[in-house]
C-alpha cells in the first residue's frame, strides 16, 4: 500500500469522524433536557469535539505529512 493510498484512507476516516460528530451533536440536542441535565448543552458539544474532532485533526495532519513525503 502506497503512502498516498494510506493518506486517502486517513482522509476518509476523518470525514467519517466529522459526520459522527454532527450525528452525536444532533442526537444530544434531541435528547437534551435542561431540567434533568446539570451540564449546559455546550459541554456536550465540547465532549463530542474532543471525542471526534481532535482525532480527526490528528489524522488529517498525518495524511498531509504522508502526501508531502510522497511528492
Amino acid at each position: 500500500m502506497t503512502k498516498e493510498k494510506i493518506a486517502n484512507i486517513l482522509y476518509i476516516i476523518s470525514g467519517l469522524l466529522v459526520i459522527a460528530f454532527f450525528g452525536f451533536v444532533i442526537y444530544d440536542y434531541i435528547n437534551y433536557n435542561s431540567i434533568v441535565s446539570s451540564a449546559p448543552f455546550s459541554a456536550y458539544i465540547l465532549i463530542n469535539a474532543l471525542r471526534f474532532l481532535f482525532p480527526c485533526i490528528i489524522l488529517i495532519t498525518i495524511g498531509n505529512v504522508l502526501k508531502r513525503k510522497n511528492q
